[in-house]
């Protein structure tokens, strides 16, 4: 690739020395040739300032917007082959969740402020889990059959600049790990509040990127926001 701008470049720059000769050659006039040398050669740093500055940016602004598009994309694939059932399992364990609360009544009259509020609301919920509400074997079945999904999700190139959903994933691959070494039917204390620990991890980032989740659906995909809304987990503990 680079010897084909070198050769590129070779062309483009015996083109320009042939034109000013020819240039020369009809007019003879050195005079207003070499004007508009210098006055070319001047225009070249605005050249390089519109297009390395101000259309490479743009270029960049264009593929950011494309990048966080796909982004949004597979987060919203994640939720919908196993973020939003294993919301459910966890929202339905916790006993701090109530039905006033605020996680019930997303709608489409929601603005940036309320998402902003829920969010804070999140980094201050305790997303204590009662583990015996919890039927392990069903988390382990559940996962198990979609480990190959997960791993393709968590070493996504695009997944892995979303450090925050990365977290997400690699907590509940180790809740996998940690149900696949362990005999669920036989476990002790130390392993059951292990396992806690493991899935309240879990289940705070899942919450925290649900609604990240939902607040992108409200703004760009409105039609696929209102059926999230309607299997809200939030609401069927409620």
């Amino acid at each position: 690739m680079k010897k084909e701008h070198i050769k590129i470049g070779i062309a483009l720059i015996v083109t320009s020395v042939f034109l000013y000769v020819a240039h020369y050659n009809i007019f003879h006039d050195m005079e207003h040739l070499t004007i508009f040398l210098v006055s070319d050669i001047a225009f070249v740093p605005l050249e390089v300032l519109l297009v390395s500055l101000i259309l490479e940016r743009m270029i960049e602004k264009q593929e950011e917007e494309k990048a966080f598009k796909k982004l949004h994309m597979l987060v919203g694939m994640f939720y919908q082959e196993i973020g939003d059932e294993l919301l459910r399992i966890f929202v339905k364990a916790d006993d701090g969740i109530k039905l006033n609360d605020i996680w019930v009544t997303i709608d489409s009259n929601w603005t940036k402020e309320d998402y902003k509020k829920l969010e804070e609301i999140i980094k201050s919920h305790s997303h204590e889990i009662n583990v015996d509400k919890i039927d392990l074997k069903e988390v382990y079945k559940m996962l198990s059959s979609r480990r190959s999904l997960i791993i393709s999700f968590l070493t996504n190139p695009i997944l892995l600049e979303k450090d925050y959903f990365s977290n997400e994933l690699s907590s509940i691959l180790h809740i996998l790990t940690e149900l696949e070494y362990r005999d669920i039917d036989n476990l002790n204390d130390d392993d059951r509040e292990h396992i806690k620990n493991d899935i309240e991890r879990a289940y705070e980032y899942l919450s925290f990127e649900w609604v990240v989740y939902m607040e992108h659906l409200q703004e760009s995909y409105p039609y696929m926001f209102s059926s999230e809304i309607k299997m809200n987990p939030y609401c069927e503990r409620s």
